[in-house]
């Protein structure tokens, strides 16, 4: 019963955090061992590096819209009773070949591909569209504005430069809501220019995350955790997203390349690749100038895999507009983030953004 209880807290917080936590033993900074090494009964993706895992796995059930028992027997995830499990096996084999014979290696199809979120893809063409009707034509495209003009747009919007840069710390009180709903209690510290601690707390266990501006660290009750670069470098983000006057100094290359809607809404996007090479989507509502939308791609072994924040319920708060609901989405997996508290300027001691001590 306690190792049950234990599994499903732990996928409780998978769901609850802006990233997925590696197992023990793989580093930040070490090589990563292969799935094959620290997982049981791998075989098709023995090979694939251990912190994809669970990225992978996420894929798979946002593509096919299932949850993990779809697969797997809950707390005997190795085991290979269901017929579903061998099926996913010929079918990863499947897409691993038509990527390396037909397209040279290049992730170009995935699950999604075919099964567009249901679990048994449709091989009958849709009769719900007209290929014969005439085209209609497209109104003259729209003239951008510079990336400059949308972010001081945003910077106005949150407040003004003067305003933003007079704001030192910030201490966010709240609750973090569960892909499965349920709200626990939540708080978040952030210090200039881009210190962040985060802690949830679940009635059997406390989970935290924080970066001193140079390292992100990760522990339970039970102990530090590691983490994956890439998941490293979006908590990163999230708290050198707190001085917004610096956003041109994240990304090594930003440029405007269009229009879309969110919510119905008209939003301007910009591009963003970072020092890493990651390419991240910012999106820009154009009547508020406000950053409703971050967009993320990650490769991984079977393809692309996308990370989004969404930011809404702007407030003001000594000047500066705060957004008090935000929401992390993940294949298959949406949870958020909902503010009841906020408190700017207070003293913080640096000591709360470091490692903290080995237990014995």
């Amino acid at each position: 019963m306690k190792q049950k209880i234990k599994i499903v807290v732990l996928l409780i917080f998978l769901s609850a955090v802006a990233f997925v936590f590696l197992p023990t033993g793989l580093t930040q900074t070490n090589q990563v061992k292969t799935a094959g090494e620290v997982y049981k009964n791998i075989q098709v993706l023995k090979d694939m590096p251990a912190d994809q895992l669970d990225k992978v796995m996420a894929t798979f059930t946002g593509s096919l819209g299932v949850k993990c028992n779809f697969c797997h027997i809950p707390g005997q995830w190795e085991k290979d009773e269901k017929p579903e499990k061998q099926m996913a096996r010929k079918m990863i084999k499947m897409v691993l070949g038509i990527n390396k014979e037909t397209f040279d290696g290049r992730t170009k199809v995935s699950c999604v591909t075919c099964h567009q979120g249901k679990p048994h893809p449709s091989s009958i063409p849709s009769l719900e569209q007209n290929s014969w009707q005439p085209a209609i034509s497209q109104p003259d495209k729209e003239v951008l504005p510079t990336v400059d003009q949308i972010l001081d747009k945003y910077i106005t919007a949150l407040g003004g430069k003067k305003a933003i840069e007079k704001v030192k710390t910030r201490i966010l009180k709240g609750s973090r809501i569960g892909a499965d709903g349920i709200a626990v209690p939540e708080e978040v510290y952030q210090k200039a220019p881009d210190k962040i601690f985060v802690v949830t707390t679940y009635p059997q266990n406390a989970f935290s995350t924080s970066y001193n501006g140079t390292q992100v660290w990760a522990w339970s009750s039970e102990g530090e955790r590691k983490i994956a670069n890439d998941d490293s470098e979006q908590f990163k983000r999230e708290g050198q997203f707190f001085q917004p006057t610096k956003i041109k100094e994240i990304y090594k290359e930003i440029i405007v390349t269009g229009t879309d809607k969110i919510n119905n809404k008209d939003v301007f996007v910009v591009r963003a690749i970072s020092d890493k090479g990651t390419h991240e989507q910012l999106f820009f509502d154009k009547q508020t100038g406000l950053l409703v939308r971050r967009f993320v791609l990650f490769q991984i072994i079977i393809g692309m895999y996308p990370y989004q924040v969404d930011y809404s319920d702007y407030k003001a708060f000594d000047g500066v507009q705060v957004p008090l609901m935000i929401q992390w989405s993940i294949p298959g997996r949406i949870w958020g983030r909902k503010i009841t508290e906020v408190k700017q300027n207070t003293a913080i001691d640096d000591a709360k953004f470091n490692q903290p001590p080995t237990k014995n």
